[in-house]
């Protein structure tokens, strides 16, 4: 999976280097050069690289949903302290250009698992699944969140409908 998403880095580098007008690539670069230096680097100009992307994208299209997911992603990370309310700005601008953004969605579930937010946390899980069901982390981050805030009922149902645990 490591060298999977560094040769998309790659071919996402390259589309930008043939068109350097091309924003969507541009946050899909940026979005790259972020996973990788919250995954998988400590080198910090992944994270300089990936902002200077996310500024060119949005310079070319300031109505670029997948810009202002790519700057939410850099922006909830641990160097910054995971700042929840400037993440949940830029992913509720991502989807209110594009609501069918099931990335966008998925960000909003991870930052609102991690605040406690529940009922939201379902809510986004919702989306992905109906926007791109392969999204096996979506139904274990919701299913975590019902076991968390206690919704014990909740959680036999889904148990129920899913006839098993897995991919939880």
């Amino acid at each position: 999976q490591r060298g999977d998403a560094r040769r998309a880095l790659l071919e996402f580098e390259r589309a930008v280097a043939l068109d350097p007008e091309f924003a969507l690539a541009r946050a899909a670069l940026a979005s790259a050069y972020t996973q990788l230096f919250f995954y998988d680097s400590t080198d910090r100009r992944f994270d300089e690289k990936a902002f200077l992307e996310i500024q060119r994208a949005l310079a070319i299209d300031p109505n670029l949903p997948e810009a202002y997911l790519a700057r939410a992603q850099l922006t909830w990370t641990a160097r910054n302290r995971f700042p929840h309310e400037a993440a949940i700005i830029d992913l509720r601008r991502a989807l209110a250009l594009n609501a069918n953004l099931a990335d966008a969605h998925l960000e909003l579930e991870k930052v609102y698992y991690h605040i406690g937010l529940t009922d939201k946390v379902i809510a986004a899980g919702e989306q992905v699944q109906r926007l791109d069901p392969s999204q096996a982390l979506s139904s274990n981050r919701t299913f975590r969140a019902l076991i968390d805030a206690g919704r014990l009922e909740q959680v036999r149902l889904e148990v129920d409908r899913n006839g098993n645990l897995g991919p939880y």
